[in-house]
């Protein structure tokens, strides 16, 4: 039930979706390359590699699917899931079924994971080799520049990426901590647990949040389909 809008300074280029159709091909990626490599100066930069047609569309079997193409049967598909969902709440209530979701474990991701290789990757460079000392308070001083409640998980990331490994960290629906690789608690960073925040939040649903989400969805649509046909026009022109 989640509806996400495209910050306007992204021009389309990076947004999420609480539901992706598969495709066969993907020929527009936008991936990592870092600029000024075995230097202090070295950057994480992006670059995309797009093709006309396609442009992430969904593929059922070799036919390419336009989203702008198809904007009231979206529409239409998601009012309809929304009120089924709304109308058996309660059936979604089910004891197990809130059981089983509060023992799951999925991966919370405190900071991207490109950030972390970028730091593997400076530490590895000829100062700190020959100052290896001088590792820790460089990973801790780059840690440090977050929001303070990230604070707390530096001593597990700094003796992570000092071997070389990603920090991973997890959560449990049911409770409002975070854990860490090795299973150490971090108590209360949540505000309420992902399972009470999902139940009040289904309960609170009704025909005015489902409107402004069809508004919202119907805007972006639209707006991504004209970026396409912006970018395929630019690309034909060339």
């Amino acid at each position: 039930m989640l509806v996400q809008k495209i910050p306007d300074d992204l021009d389309g280029f990076r947004f999420s979706a609480a539901i992706q159709a598969p495709s066969n091909n993907r020929v527009h990626m936008v991936f990592p390359y870092v600029q000024n490599d075995q230097t202090d100066e070295m950057k994480i930069l992006f670059h995309g590699v797009p093709a006309p047609n396609t442009q992430n569309n969904p593929i059922f079997g070799d036919q390419i699917y336009l989203p702008g193409s198809y904007v009231e049967s979206i529409i239409e598909g998601y009012r309809y899931g929304f009120d089924r969902i709304t109308k058996r709440v309660e059936r979604i209530f089910s004891p197990n079924w809130w059981s089983a979701l509060g023992h799951c474990r999925p991966r919370f991701i405190i900071r991207p994971t490109v950030y972390y290789a970028m730091l593997i990757r400076l530490i590895q460079q000829p100062r700190y080799c020959a100052e290896p000392e001088s590792i820790g308070s460089f990973l801790r001083h780059q840690l440090a520049k977050s929001p303070t409640d990230l604070n707390q998980f530096i001593g597990y990331e700094v003796a992570d990426l000092k071997r070389f490994d990603i920090p991973y960290f997890y959560h449990r629906p049911a409770q409002r901590s975070i854990f860490d690789g090795f299973d150490q608690e971090y108590p209360n960073f949540f505000a309420e647990s992902a399972v009470v925040h999902l139940a009040r939040n289904m309960v609170e649903f009704d025909k005015s949040y489902r409107d402004r989400s069809v508004d919202i969805l119907r805007a972006e649509i639209e707006r991504a389909s004209r970026i396409t046909r912006k970018r395929e026009d630019s690309l034909v022109s060339k």
